[in-house]
């Protein structure tokens, strides 16, 4: 028994005969009634591509080229702050950032060596070695930024010796309120 394709009512008679496959795509009703299934989603889809971008970023690329050819549309601000959320995943970022300025240092080399001497080569061959030397500071300042610590040592001084030596202070004071003279003076 073959079965005819019922009229819906919120469309003409005319229409209900096309395929639903035809049909415009619409709205999921699950998602676009229920936030939290798409913020469950949205955090999958980060979570599944976080997996793929720590390793390209080990290898020194920048997260934003890496998620402009990523499957999904991720937008690198919105990324940015989910990985900031947590605090392993930023410490995972962090890391890959700072092990990929490795990759940078040994692009830096390849652009060094492969200079020319037409003078607009060199100068844009130093152009693309200075932003390279700024990205390695900013992801890994430990190793490569000029950072200015001054180390201090201090000795613990015991309570008792604390004491002592205010007591001794409280002894050799010496008492510099003016007097007033008197007239004869």
């Amino acid at each position: 028994m073959e079965s005819t394709p019922q009229p819906t009512p919120d469309l003409p008679e005319v229409i209900s005969d096309i395929p639903e496959w035809m049909m415009a795509p619409q709205a999921d009703p699950v998602t676009a009634n229920h936030p939290q299934v798409l913020r469950e989603y949205t955090n999958m889809v980060y979570e599944i591509a976080l997996e793929h971008v720590l390793p390209l970023l080990v290898s020194g690329r920048t997260l934003d080229s890496i998620l402009s050819e990523y499957h999904s549309n991720i937008e690198p601000e919105k990324y940015r702050a989910w990985i900031y959320r947590n605090p392993q995943r930023m410490e995972r970022y962090q890391q890959a950032m700072e092990i990929g300025t490795e990759a940078i240092e040994e692009e830096i080399l390849r652009i060094a060596d492969a200079s020319n001497d037409n003078p607009e080569d060199v100068q844009r061959s130093t152009l693309k070695i200075n932003t390279r030397k700024w990205i390695m500071q900013v992801r890994n300042r430990k190793r490569y930024g000029d950072t200015k610590s001054l180390d201090v040592k201090m000795t613990t001084i015991q309570q008792d010796h604390l004491a002592a030596l205010k007591a001794l202070m409280d002894e050799n004071v010496i008492d510099v309120t003016p007097t007033q003279m008197g007239d004869g003076e």
